[in-house]
This record gives structure tokens, sequence and C-alpha cells, in this order.
């Protein structure tokens, strides 16, 4: 990070300009992220509309956070089945679900779990992703979903940011014609309930 850099006085030329180079690229995908969101909300919707596997979209972010999860001891589990599909757009869909995994690999406990499991319904798909981790309380639980919004205690102190991530999930959802809601109880985990609809086209 900027700060580790920053703070070490042994770090060497090479080390900043690693460092730059990955600064470099975590703001060109910011970039591309905020180039997506502005034309999502000209329009309210997402184009192009895409067909989307869900389950291995969610498979791969998975796999993506494997070293993550590994070095905060979680255990992450996706429900088998047959595969779920929606559409959109799958770089903006799989910011919004690795916000949310990100969150309850962070937010655990050494040996805790996140679990994903989807439930295809009539008119939409209901994917949850259940954690062990620390827990909200209700206060909090009204607010997660605000732009700069950051819970305070051991959260801010565990995993820093700007508190954009879940306000940024939000607002893809929404983009989707889907929601997002939470449940969590302190100090045994939490629970987030994202609901997308299925296309017609695809049944």
């Amino acid at each position: 990070s900027v700060e580790s850099l920053q703070d070490n006085p042994e770090t060497t030329r090479e080390e900043y300009r690693d460092g730059l180079g990955v600064i470099n690229r975590q703001l060109e995908r910011l970039k591309q992220l905020i180039d997506d969101l502005l034309a999502m909300s000209g329009s309210g919707t997402i184009e192009p509309r895409e067909k989307i596997n869900l389950k291995v979209m969610i498979a791969e972010i998975m796999a993506a956070m494997e070293p993550v999860a590994e070095q905060y001891q979680v255990a992450l589990h996706q429900e088998a089945g047959d595969d779920v599909y929606c559409t959109g757009k799958e770089a903006l869909l799989s910011r919004a679900f690795s916000n949310v995994i990100e969150n309850a690999v962070r937010y655990n406990h050494a040996g805790g779990e996140v679990t994903i499991v989807f439930d295809e319904r009539q008119n939409d798909i209901l994917i949850t992703i259940k954690d062990t981790g620390i827990g909200m309380a209700q206060e909090e639980l009204t607010h997660i979903f605000e732009a700069f919004y950051r819970i305070e205690r051991s959260r801010s102190r565990h995993y820093g940011g700007a508190g954009l991530g879940l306000a940024i999930t939000a607002l893809i959802l929404e983009g989707h014609g889907g929601t997002i809601t939470a449940e969590s109880t302190p100090g045994e985990g939490s629970s987030f309930m994202i609901k997308l609809p299925k296309s017609p086209t695809f049944e």
C-alpha cells in the first residue's frame, strides 16, 4: 500500500516502482468502473445485456479471493447445483459480488466460513452470501449501503477504505433491476441477500 511504502525508511527505488505499478493498475480498474457506473446512471439500466452464468462468475470470484481467504483462515463454499443465469454486464456484477464476498472474508474469524447459496425462484434469483464473522448491530445495518459510511470499531481498523464498496454494489444491482439487503447478529455473522431478475429470454 501507499502507506507502507511511505512509512518504511528502508523502501528501495525498485519497491517504489513496483508499488506505483500496482497503484496504476488499480486506478485503471477504478476508472473503468467509474465509466461503467456513469454510463449506467445516465440510462438507469445496463447495456449491453449479456447472458451471465452466476454460478461460474461467483466461482471465479472465489478462486481469485482464495489467497485472501487463506490469509484470514476463512473457508469459501459455494452450493452445488444447476447453473443459474441472469442478464446484464458481467464486469459490473462481478465487482458487486466481489465487494460483498471480500467483506465476508475480511470481517470473519480465523476458522470461519463464507457460504454462497442460490435459490432460483419463479421470477428472480436469490443469492445469499452468509458469513460466520464479527457481525453488525441493527443501527449499522441501516447505513451500510450509503456512500462513505464506514463502521467504526474493529471494522474500519481491520479493513480501511473509503466506505464505497457496498454503496457501489447497491448501485450496480439497482441498475440490473435487483436489490441487496442484509441481516446480522453481532459476534455471530451476517447474511447478504441479493435478488436479480431472471431474464424470460433464457428460461
